[in-house]
């Protein structure tokens, strides 16, 4: 009997260690799974940095109940949530799709932040911060104007909306500051180019004409001109139409001459913000890495896996 009971224990060992053969390889045999973060800084202060590569290491004990699946963006984006805070602001801001990172031109990147339909207050973000894992670098969202006047204006804070759209370019602002999108902006893009392009949502030339009508004496001679004329166009020739025609044009179908008739329309502000962080070169590296929304208490927003 005693080479039966030898050979049961043999059996049981064996049992034993396939267990954790089994266990082992279903929690980390996905071939996705990969350990560039452990060799990268990720964190904007010691205390977020010790906590981050805490919650990595902790990761890979066996504790089913507590780990998501081990692929590259769950797993990142589950480091993330227990090392930081949640802020009182969590997905109420939303990293979005139709971003472009990763290029060589800081002017062409950009990346999309979508602010949640059903946010019942508005929310200031200018001084938030979006941090980038494989940099270790923070960069603040910056103040703008969120209403253009028609005289120049110093930019405030950066106030969100539900709905409301947010691109922030790694480079410079082509007309020097960060902005709301309002409906004579298609002016600019005449002269100066957005990236991506501003959606030409101009007044038509047409309602514009039936609105200065009044003091346009010129026939169908003026009428006709303004209505060929392309949306968001600024003439700088026009001197073949008649006087009042030429200054109706050159006062009318510009940037400022829109704002100077428009600036008190309901619809005149748009949904969209275009923010500038000005920096000299691209931002978002090519390899996978993590995008961290926080808000001004470094407490987190929301993560953008790319």
């Amino acid at each position: 009997m005693l080479w039966y009971y030898a050979y049961m224990k043999v059996i049981y060992v064996f049992l034993f260690l396939f267990s954790i053969f089994f266990i082992v390889f279903f929690n980390f045999g996905d071939k996705s799974f990969n350990f560039d973060s452990l060799t990268e800084n990720v964190s904007i202060n010691p205390k977020a940095r010790k906590d981050f590569f805490f919650n990595l290491s902790t990761g890979f004990l066996p504790d089913s109940s507590k780990r998501k699946n081990s692929v590259y963006v769950d797993r990142k984006e589950a480091v993330v949530e227990e090392t930081y805070s949640k802020s009182v602001f969590y997905k109420k801001i939303v990293f979005g799709t139709g971003y472009n990172v990763a290029t060589e031109d800081p002017l062409e990147e950009f990346i999309v932040l979508n602010v949640v339909s059903d946010l019942v207050l508005p929310i200031r973000i200018d001084g938030w911060k979006i941090f980038d894992e494989k940099s270790d670098k923070a960069y603040q969202i910056p103040k703008s104007i969120e209403k253009t006047t028609p005289v120049i204006a110093t930019p405030g804070e950066t106030t969100v909306r539900s709905g409301d759209r947010i691109l922030i370019s790694s480079g410079s602002s082509p007309i020097g500051q960060s902005l709301k999108i309002h409906k004579c902006l298609g002016y600019r893009e005449q002269f100066q180019n957005f990236n991506p392009i501003i959606k030409h949502s101009c007044p038509l030339p047409k309602e514009e004409f039936l609105q200065g009508s009044t003091f346009i004496d010129t026939g169908d001679v003026c009428k006709d001109f303004v209505e060929s004329l392309p949306l968001c166009t600024s003439l700088r020739n026009s001197e073949s139409l008649p006087p009042s025609c030429r200054d109706f044009v050159q006062n009318v179908f510009t940037e400022s001459g829109c704002i100077t008739r428009h600036y008190n329309d309901s619809d005149f502000l748009l949904p969209e913000w275009r923010l500038f962080l000005n920096q000299e070169e691209s931002l978002w590296k090519k390899s996978k890495s993590v995008i961290i929304l926080l808000d001004e208490h470094d407490n987190l927003v929301d993560t953008f896996v790319y």
